[in-house]
């Protein structure tokens, strides 16, 4: 009888060492992402939200915790998503392609969730793994195809309000001289 107690003990233990083992693994292998992003938010100002993102997150799930049943049921779809985000660092990093690296890490901390949390608890805090998404930059190819036409359109608009308050103004691209 006592060695079933110790076994039962051991394995309470180990189901709550899990999380941590896995953001351990996590945050190893997944090192230089983190560093790309780090580097991002303190150097370009577009994106110095991105520290925001992650504790915003975390205090999502927080405040959802007491809607969560344990222990949960994991969610086989949960190992699923954390292949496809393995696979996507592997390929991006491969490719030195850092958009796709950083959406796969948010892909394997997805999955992770799901697997752990189970699909039920998932469904309440769906949209704070989702949120995760607006710590990673935008591709700048993308980024500059949206805001080029926008600095264009401002600086035309400028333009004509120079003119009618008399103001002469001569616009070429998105510069006014």
């Amino acid at each position: 009888m006592e060695q079933i107690s110790q076994i039962a003990q051991g394995i309470h233990l180990k189901r709550h060492l899990l999380p941590y083992i896995l953001l351990a693994g996590l945050i190893l292998f997944n090192f230089p992402v983190l560093v790309g992003l780090f580097e991002d938010w303190s150097h370009d100002g577009n994106y110095s939200h991105g520290f925001l993102v992650i504790p915003i997150s975390i205090f999502l799930i927080y405040m959802r915790r007491a809607e969560l049943v344990f222990p949960a049921k994991p969610a086989r779809a949960g190992l699923a998503i954390l292949i496809i985000g393995c696979v996507g660092l592997i390929f991006g990093t491969a490719a030195s392609e850092f958009f796709t690296t950083r959406v796969s890490l948010v892909l394997t901390v997805t999955g992770l969730g799901l697997f752990y949390l189970g699909a039920a608890n998932f469904k309440k805090v769906w949209f704070s793994f989702f949120f995760l998404l607006f710590m990673i930059p935008i591709p700048a190819i993308i980024y500059y195809a949206a805001t080029l036409p926008m600095q264009l359109l401002a600086t035309k608009a400028t333009n004509v309000i120079l003119h009618i308050v008399g103001v002469p103004s001569y616009r070429e691209g998105n510069i006014i001289f």
